[in-house]
Order: structure tokens, then sequence, then C-alpha cells
């Protein structure tokens, strides 16, 4: 039970010029040589909890947001934000396999990765191990293949990958910096909302995303437009809002790691 003696505390707070000078503060503590001297004010949090409002402006509140996760989650299109979905970019988890400056490296990397690891599709079928031995099982040859979570959970259910010529994409690498990208849904560890965005070449004519710099990045805000598929980093944990979001057929089937 609550003491019912306790009251709320009383906050009070004194500020001098924020461009005031070293020699100009201690001046000040000199004048006032006690707290009881010092011009005190009384603090009123808002309602928000924010406690210093001196010079905020609430006009922010009004704004239209950009996107949120209420809007996203919503089954219609009547969400007041401007955008409806985003994601973040591509996180493949194996760059050195998936990523290339050279169309003809990449598809031999892949085509390698693709080799061994429909291989170990075939003998997990065959051994019918159990699924939580699937970290022994698999073979961890650097230079034949990558292993990653949602590699080792595709292998556990028994699918296979075919190499398909268009699935290389332009992928926008780093800021400024564009390489080839093999993009696919079990090669991929997350592609978040691109294969609704950026799903076949050519919209890369048609569609733009512009990704923001995201909570906890640890540079200034900014922004980039692009019409690539970014990598998950630049900027850091970036958002993605897209002009066009499109939707799967009907008669399309999901792919893993949508």
């Amino acid at each position: 039970m609550p003491n019912s003696t306790e009251r709320k505390a009383r906050i009070h707070y004194a500020r001098v010029d924020e461009f005031w000078h070293k020699e100009q503060k201690y001046a000040y503590l000199e004048e006032k040589q006690h707290v009881g001297n010092v011009e005190w004010h009384e603090l009123q949090p808002d309602a928000k909890g924010n406690w210093l409002t001196v010079g905020m402006q609430d006009e922010f509140d009004a704004f239209l947001p950009i996107g949120s996760k209420k809007a996203k989650a919503a089954a219609r299109d009547d969400a007041t934000t401007i955008f409806k979905n985003y994601g973040r970019g591509v996180a493949t988890t194996r760059d050195a396999w998936a990523y290339n400056f050279g169309r003809g490296e990449l598809e031999e990397n892949i085509r390698r990765t693709i080799q061994t690891y429909n291989e170990h599709v075939y003998k997990w079928a065959q051994q019918k191990p159990e699924r939580s031995d699937v970290d022994s099982f698999v073979s961890n040859d650097d230079t034949r293949i990558s292993w990653s979570e949602g590699l080792k959970n595709s292998l556990a259910r028994g699918l296979t990958i075919e190499y398909q010529e268009d699935h290389i994409r332009h992928s926008l690498y780093r800021p400024f910096t564009t390489s080839f990208l093999y993009f696919d849904g079990i090669l991929n560890e997350r592609r978040y909302q691109f294969p609704a965005i950026l799903p076949v070449a050519k919209l890369e004519e048609e569609n733009l995303a512009i990704c923001l710099s995201g909570i906890g990045s640890n540079k200034p805000f900014h922004c980039l437009l692009v019409n690539l598929i970014p990598i998950l980093r630049p900027p850091r944990k970036n958002p993605v809002l897209s002009l066009l979001h499109l939707q799967r057929r009907r008669h399309e089937p999901p792919r893993e790691h949508y």
C-alpha cells in the first residue's frame, strides 16, 4: 500500500546563459553565495513527461506521420500516414557470396553455394537426422558455402535451390557504390519488403525508395533516394519507404523469408 503521507516531488530549476564563459559562471556563483539567493523556477512536465519545455514547439504533433506500425498492420489503406508500408534493406548474412562487382564471379560463387547446399539437402533426406542435429550435420567449408540460421532451417525443411539468372540484380552495396546481388528468398536471410518494392529488375525504372537513418544511428539524420535494392547498412538500421508497394499475384506462391 502506498504511504498516504507521500507527496509528489517538486522540481526547481535555474539556468544561466548557455554561452557564458567559465569566468562569468564563477562570477555568478560568487554573487549568489547560497542556493537560497538563486531565482528558482518550478518545473511542470507536459503531457509527454518533458520537464524542460522552454522554447519547445507543439506543432510537431499535428504533422502527418511518414509511417507507423499501426498503419503498416492495418488491413485497409485508410491510415493517416504518407506511406502505409516500409521495411529495411536486404540482409544476406553471406555478403562475400551474395554480392560481387563482377557478374560472372557472382554467378560462379552462387552456383557453387547452391551445389553444396543441395548436396546437403539430399544427404539430409537420406539420413533423416533430428532437427536439433543440423549444426553438427552441415559442413562448414568456407570455400563453398556460408551457413546461417535461415539457410539451416531451409535445409531441415528439405527445400532445394535452383539457380535463376534473373535473380542477379543491381544493388546499392554502400552509398553511391553499386554491386551485383543474388536476390533470393533462401540465400538472402532477410529481404524484408523488397520482394514487393523491387521484385523484378524492370521496376528499377519505375519505382523509387527513400532510405532514412534509423533510430540508434550514430550518424546525423540523412536520407538517400534509390531505385536499387539497398543493403541493410546504408544508412544504419535504415527504414525504407517506397513510392510503389506491389502485391504478389494470387497464383504466385509465397517464397521463403518474405
